[in-house]
């Protein structure tokens, strides 16, 4: 072969393998196209791709080429061949992680599979080490039927190509461990109900990643990438705000942190905190803010209702009034759970609505009509109320046009609930050592949202408080009154038993004075005196604890 002719292999070979690499995503997908490239540039007959197995601690094929058809049993020896270090030609590289030329098949005793290259008549050997920072990581082997010299250029090229494959594997094991990572990334984002944002301020473009779509509740790629739009989707109570964030965060070069609503194209309402970071240009200039923005709703509803629960436990401890407190309750309801709530106590056998507040104070006077129309047990049994005292269980009712039907008691009732718009009815029963009070009713408007989950659980713990303190009220109640039932008592006996003594120590004083000493009548007598004495000390002593009770007496 002429010089020439050998440096134009030698750089069809090279050619052939950066092809094969460029196209291909992994080295198992590149090696077909390596082996056939060096071996139909070059002139071998037959090559093969040996690769570590870290478990079993060898060397094993991956791929096998041949020229010709008659060399498929080379396929199939090599492909069933282990090799150890040492061990074979690729083991014989695998250790000392260099080029081996092998001129004749037939006087080289480490040739395992010596006997059938004398069959298919292979002469000359060429193995070189796939390199991954000096670490062998697979041996390429190639075999040819004519007898060659070893070639220094070639030796050095396979080198070359042996670095280069290594390169290859470095580099799509960086990109599989990025993708990988990326992939964590992306269900640790979907999992905390996160996504990622790129705001390049210069060009006004904001790029949102799927899974930030998905939390405003756009389609894949329905954001339509400008900052009007992302603003569009705050509520807009919160609008103003966030954008004075935004810009005070910009003017100040430091870091961003923002938490508002949001409301969904279905509605729903939201809360989302965002945080981000500025990138500025050499001069100091913003000219980027990227970041991350979670969905931060079940956070705020659990300190929503914590909030809610201690002032719960103010206003029940602020009054000794049960329906001053029942009211309390109620414009603690609004309008974090409802848009209006009722109160109704069972009393001797009836309903009566204690309580009805509204979150607008336009519609109070809506309200106080509705405190006369409490429902009743008897005519309206599927009312979510009746069903709530019956059954001792949250009831939710979702309302519709023929609803207002059952739940009015008369048609001004019914022109009333049509003015209030319910939607959504959500009734709490009021249960205490068994025995059902009455029921707190959460109302949502047609301008409100409906109830969800978290509210009953919400309403079901503050009914459960509202209850036990309510009924520790009526507790203390029907104390205090046994017990000035009990001073009235004590009083009247006292009086009544001091009258009657009165008389008894007056005769027997009389009785005393008529009886000469020594006379035997006298002992008796003297007896009566002692036992009223003490009698009026004990009547003395009764009277003294109904007034420090009473808090007449100190």
């Amino acid at each position: 072969m002429k010089r020439g002719d050998s440096g134009a292999r030698r750089l069809a070979a090279e050619h052939g393998v950066t092809h094969a690499l460029a196209r291909a995503r992994s080295l198992e997908e590149a090696t077909p196209g390596i082996l056939e490239a060096i071996g139909r540039s070059l002139g071998w007959d037959a090559g093969a791709f040996w690769q570590r197995d870290p478990e079993e601690g060898n060397l094993f094929c991956v791929e096998v080429w041949y020229a010709r058809s008659e060399l498929r049993s080379f396929e199939e020896v090599t492909a069933r061949a282990r090799f150890a270090p040492g061990k074979g030609l690729p083991g014989r590289v695998w250790q000392t992680g260099g080029p081996v030329w092998v001129r004749d098949l037939a006087s080289d005793l480490h040739t395992v599979r010596r006997e059938l290259s004398a069959v298919l008549g292979l002469r000359t050997a060429l193995a070189f080490p796939v390199l991954v920072e000096r670490e062998v990581l697979g041996v390429l082997e190639f075999f040819s039927q004519r007898r060659a010299e070893p070639d220094e250029p070639l030796l050095g090229m396979m080198e070359a190509i042996g670095s280069e494959i290594g390169q290859f594997v470095k580099r799509t094991q960086a990109e599989a461990a990025l993708r990988e990572s990326e992939e964590r990334l992306r269900i640790a984002l979907q999992a905390g109900r996160m996504g990622t944002w790129d705001w390049d301020i210069l060009a006004g473009r904001l790029r949102w990643s799927e899974g930030l779509e998905r939390i405003f509740g756009f389609p894949p790629g329905g954001f339509g990438g400008t900052l009007d739009e992302f603003l569009g989707a705050i509520h807009s109570e919160d609008r103003e705000a966030v954008m004075a964030r935004i810009t005070a965060d910009l003017e100040g070069r430091r870091d961003h942190h923002a938490e508002f609503r949001i409301l969904r194209p279905d509605g729903s309402l939201r809360w989302i905190e965002g945080r981000g970071q500025i990138l500025l240009d050499e001069s100091g200039r913003p000219v980027r803010m990227v970041g991350v923005s979670m969905d931060v709703t079940e956070r705020k509803r659990i300190e929503e209702a914590l909030r809610l629960l201690a002032e719960a436990n103010s206003v029940l401890a602020v009054s000794l009034d049960p329906e001053e407190v029942f009211q309390g309750v109620a414009r603690l309801m609004v309008p974090v759970l409802a848009d209006f709530c009722f109160v109704d106590v069972i009393e001797r056998g009836t309903m009566r609505r204690v309580a009805a507040v509204h979150a607008d104070p336009g519609r109070e006077e809506l309200m106080r009509e509705a405190q006369s129309f409490a429902p009743d047990p008897e005519t309206q049994k599927d009312h979510p109320v009746i069903r709530a005292i019956r059954s001792g269980e949250i009831q939710l009712m979702e309302m519709t046009r023929s609803a207002y039907q059952s739940l009015a008691r008369s048609s001004e009732h019914r022109v009333l609930l049509e003015r209030l718009g319910p939607s959504s009815i959500l009734s709490a029963p009021l249960v205490a050592r068994g025995k059902t009070r009455g029921a707190i009713t959460l109302v949502r408007s047609e301008f409100g949202r409906r109830h969800r989950p978290w509210d009953v659980e919400l309403a079901r713990e503050l009914a459960r408080r509202v209850t036990l303190a309510v009924d520790n009220l009526y507790l203390y109640h029907t104390t205090r009154q046994t017990v000035r039932a009990r001073d009235q008592v004590l009083a009247v006996v006292s009086h009544d038993l001091r009258n009657l003594l009165d008389p008894i120590s007056l005769n027997a004083a009389l009785l005393l004075e008529d009886t000469p000493a020594g006379s035997l009548a006298r002992r008796p007598l003297e007896r009566i005196r002692r036992a009223v004495e003490q009698m009026g000390r004990l009547i003395h002593d009764l009277l003294d604890v109904a007034s420090i009770e009473a808090g007449r007496l100190v």
